[in-house]
């Protein structure tokens, strides 16, 4: 196919300006523009480089909008999610965006992984392929599987039916296949398009088939093993394929028949020119960069019989040099002796000064700018206001951009379509970091007075909204919980102190019969007996009172002191019932107040025999 089929005719009797070497070089098709694409692409690094750069600078992020409003929220989070983490969507759209850029063309299809199946037709019996290895065999010319029947109740052994089951396991990938291997059919008028695999030289795909590759026999498609072996085209099904092309002006599109052409192919002289410049560098570097070193004979005077081509033999001098040589390469420090003089001589060297470094990035540059490509892309700072140089970028490359959203909402739909989900409109976010940070700051007033989208707002500054609407709800929620745990603690600790200031079971029982004996003596009309007067059990007086709501040891040592003091006057057997009743009610201030009166005891023992000594008691 030609990419042009107008032509300048020029008079014979002049010279044509357009009888140039890259004239001569333009390609004459689609297959050739393809083949300087790939040159360009795998041997030039700053090409490649700033095709990349420029692609990803439009990469951060993608928008889901649903078209139900009922459900929208719900749909969005299921597509974001399949697309960000199931098909590495933005990385996928790099590659894409790659090779659309650097090719001018993208070939795209989905495949859906499955488990294939062999059933017998005999017996209906049927086993996964991947446990038959060695066991079936792929018929070229029936284009089926046959073997054995795998049951050893059935005799069959013939062609075997193929069910394809999808493999929820694995997600759906995204296939880029080689335009070299593509042939389309364009209509003029409508636009639609015929596209189809010529798969005899896809030699990857024949090898694998033909010498009946395990991983191939399971993996690869029926339809395509079917036209491998029959040596036919695959023809996709309309919408099943998406194609990517650069679009050109309508006087073109009769020679390219659909295709699109490499954004370089707009300037390919220059294009060329950079190509030749890249060659002659290498010329130079190879013949230039280390000089040739020479070493000859020097003259002993200044007359004819002082030459020493007439007096030497030369290939003694040769290999006496050559020896010297030898041994100074094994041995730097050693010495070296030589019966004639020498002269040291170097040529070439000069490469650093004919390299033509300027002229190759000013065309380098050139080249860029040409397709679109701020310098800033390539060299990562730029003189020129940022924001001006990449509001005009992305306006140039905008018809890209738009292209790629177009496919991005066609793999989202494909995706959507086999989980049975809504139909969404997919875009690329625009890359905020650019954007001038008045923008910015008015977006995030207007978000937090209610009148703009927080969604706008939180993507100025790189935040994804969804992430931080659920982050903070999540934080609301684990603050009303310890909230809630702290006051639960709070009421039980309220609860333990009450229980401390309630009196013991024992002692309730002890002051009840104290109040019931009381009680009788006063019908009786007896005093009271001596230290039944308080209102603990017995007598005993109240517990001293806790300070701040919680018993400390002195607390405790002074309420069994007190105790100990009522006890030490009472007879022996309130004694014992004070005591009884007081190790029912709490044990540890029992001991204490044992422990104490045993000690008041002896205290007033040793008292009494001192006063009886010094005449103060009589002596029973």
């Amino acid at each position: 196919m030609s990419l042009s089929n107008m032509q300048l005719r020029w008079p014979k009797e002049l010279a044509a300006p357009f009888d140039t070497v890259t004239r001569k070089l333009y390609p004459k098709n689609m297959h050739e523009a393809l083949c300087w694409a790939e040159e360009f692409w795998t041997h030039h690094g700053f090409y490649t480089s700033a095709i990349q750069k420029a692609v990803r600078q439009f990469l951060s992020d993608i928008e889901v909008t649903s078209r139900s409003e009922e459900s929208e929220y719900r749909t969005t989070i299921k597509y974001r999610d399949a697309l960000l983490n199931d098909l590495d969507i933005i990385n996928r759209a790099a590659e894409v965006g790659d090779e659309y850029f650097g090719f001018g063309n993208v070939i795209t299809s989905v495949h859906t992984p499955f488990v294939r199946h062999l059933y017998c037709p005999s017996c209906g019996s049927g086993y996964p392929v991947k446990s038959l290895h060695g066991s079936y065999k792929w018929d070229k010319s029936k284009q089926k599987f046959t073997m054995s029947c795998p049951n050893a109740r059935c005799s069959y052994s013939g062609a075997h039916v193929v069910k394809d089951y999808r493999n929820k396991e694995r997600p759906m990938v995204i296939k880029t296949w080689p335009v070299q291997y593509i042939s389309l059919n364009k209509h003029v008028i409508t636009g639609r398009s015929t596209i189809a695999l010529d798969c005899s030289r896809y030699e990857t795909l024949v090898q694998g088939i033909n010498l009946q590759d395990p991983l191939y026999m399971e993996e690869t498609p029926l339809e395509f093993m079917k036209a491998v072996s029959a040596g036919k085209r695959f023809i996709f099904d309309e919408n099943s394929v998406y194609h990517l092309a650069n679009p050109t002006v309508a006087c073109m599109t009769p020679g390219l028949k659909g295709w699109g052409l490499p954004p370089f192919m707009a300037d390919f002289e220059l294009a060329l020119l950079v190509y030749m410049l890249d060659k002659y560098v290498e010329v130079i570097v190879s013949d230039y960069l280390v000089p040739f070193r020479v070493i000859t004979p020097a003259a002993l005077g200044g007359g004819e019989s002082d030459n020493p081509l007439q007096n030497l033999n030369m290939g003694d001098f040769m290999g006496h040099v050559k020896g010297m040589l030898e041994k100074h390469r094994r041995n730097p420090t050693d010495w070296n002796f030589l019966p004639h003089p020498l002269q040291y001589h170097t040529m070439g060297g000069e490469a650093g000064n004919i390299i033509p470094i300027e002229i190759q990035e000013h065309f380098e540059r050139k080249l860029l700018s040409i397709m679109g490509i701020p310098s800033s892309i390539r060299e990562g700072q730029s003189n020129a206001d940022p924001l001006l140089e990449y509001k005009t970028f992305s306006r140039t490359w905008s018809r890209y951009i738009s292209s790629l959203d177009k496919w991005l909402t066609w793999v989202s739909n494909k995706q959507g379509a086999l989980e049975q989900w809504e139909q969404v409109t997919v875009k690329l976010t625009s890359p905020d970091i650019e954007e001038d940070p008045g923008i910015q700051q008015l977006k995030m007033d207007l978000a937090s007075a209610g009148q703009g989208s927080r969604q706008d707002a939180y993507r100025a500054i790189g935040w994804d909204w969804r992430r931080q609407i659920l982050t903070a709800m999540d934080e609301a929620s684990w603050e009303a919980e310890e909230i809630e745990y702290r006051e639960e603690q709070a009421q039980k600790k309220m609860a333990n102190k009450d229980i401390l200031r309630q009196p013991s079971e024992g002692e309730v029982i002890m002051q009840q019969e104290e109040e019931a004996m009381m009680a009788q003596q006063e019908q009786a009309g007896m005093p009271p007996p001596m230290g039944m007067q308080g209102g603990m059990p017995g007598g005993m007086a109240s517990p001293l009172p806790q300070q701040g709501g919680s018993a400390t040891m002195d607390d405790l040592l002074a309420q069994a002191d007190q105790y100990a003091h009522e006890i030490l006057t009472m007879d022996q057997l309130s004694r014992n019932r004070q005591l009884a009743a007081l190790k029912q009610g709490d044990e540890v201030l029992y001991a204490q107040t044992k422990a104490r009166l045993q000690q008041l005891e002896t205290e007033a023992g040793q008292q009494g025999k001192m006063l009886a000594r010094q005449g103060q008691l009589p002596v029973q």
